[in-house]
């Protein structure tokens, strides 16, 4: 009889702490959830930005086709020139583009590879 206690009394011992794992773990995928949205977001921000920015750029770069058309050979010298700084200034925020998605991906990755991340 004192064996089928100590019996029952292990099993309740291994079933809270069940319940205190399982909690922990609930814990921590919450947090790691919450991370990866954040992450998400924070990358869904990074687009709509570059996309008005990008739409910002198109708009220059009409504006400026359109008085290429009916411009003198000097002025014409000088669009050129603001379309070819136009066009490294659009270079450089699509690398910076392609360097915020990577960060946000390796985010991604590294806060679902940490044990209990899931």
């Amino acid at each position: 009889m004192n064996t089928t206690f100590k019996r029952l009394l292990l099993a309740g011992a291994f079933a809270i702490a069940g319940v205190a794992v399982a909690s922990a773990d609930d814990n921590a995928s919450d947090k790691a959830k919450a991370a990866e949205a954040a992450a998400a977001a924070d990358l869904q921000k990074a687009k709509e930005q570059f996309a008005s920015r990008r739409d910002a750029m198109l708009a220059d770069r009409q504006k400026l086709l359109d008085e290429y058309k009916s411009a003198s050979e000097e002025k014409k010298k000088e669009i050129i020139a603001k379309m070819q700084q136009q066009q490294k200034e659009f270079a450089e925020a699509m690398r910076e583009l392609g360097k915020q998605q990577r960060d946000e991906a390796r985010k991604l990755r590294e806060t679902s590879a940490k044990p209990g991340g899931r």
